[in-house]
């Protein structure tokens, strides 16, 4: 079975006199590294490098935690596997797991809760700016992941082209919609 362990490397240190946490795979006696998005400065570590500052801790924790979850689902198999195949498994399972919302959906129940609460205007404006946002990507369901800068800029040339003259009004009710959604 394969350990894990938050590690950070003295000899690794950044331009910035930070260093990077990374998560230690042991498997059948090899070892592999799998660097995390946190960086740490020496007050958050210890003489020896061990980690000290709780936050750090924890994040960590959490991590190895679905890493050891991914490894016990694939546990029947997981004997096979070398150390890069475990990583290679939880790194692309990690990824896979990634946070998702479906944009239209959440912006019809954002119409539901105007509509509930009185705001009538409001309500109609989001869902006009939602339906031309429909007609553009074609279908019913719109993942968040999938709204990136081009996606807007291409949006918007769509609206252009339609000759909508309340762009600004859709653009500003999608992204309150956006805001509203990432709280």
């Amino acid at each position: 079975m394969a350990t894990f362990k938050a590690v950070v490397f003295k000899h690794q240190t950044r331009n910035d006199a930070t260093y990077n946490i990374k998560i230690r795979v042991t498997h059948q006696r090899e070892s592999k590294y799998i660097n995390t998005n946190f960086v740490v400065t020496k007050e958050d570590v210890t003489k020896s490098f061990k980690l000290k500052n709780y936050f750090f801790i924890n994040e960590t924790d959490n991590i190895i935690k679905k890493y050891r979850d991914i490894c016990n689902k694939n546990a029947v198999s997981l004997n096979e596997m070398n150390v890069s195949q475990v990583v290679d498994l939880i790194t692309k399972t990690d990824k896979s797991n990634k946070f998702s919302i479906d944009i239209i959906d959440y912006g019809r129940r954002q119409i539901d809760s105007l509509l509930k609460n009185g705001k009538v205007g409001t309500a109609k404006n989001l869902k006009n700016s939602l339906n031309n946002l429909i007609k553009f990507v074609g279908c019913e369901q719109l993942d968040i992941n999938y709204i990136t800068a081009k996606f807007i800029k291409d949006w918007v040339e769509c609206l252009t082209a339609l000759r909508l003259f309340d762009i600004n009004h859709q653009l500003l009710f999608q992204d309150r919609l956006f805001r509203q959604q990432s709280l």
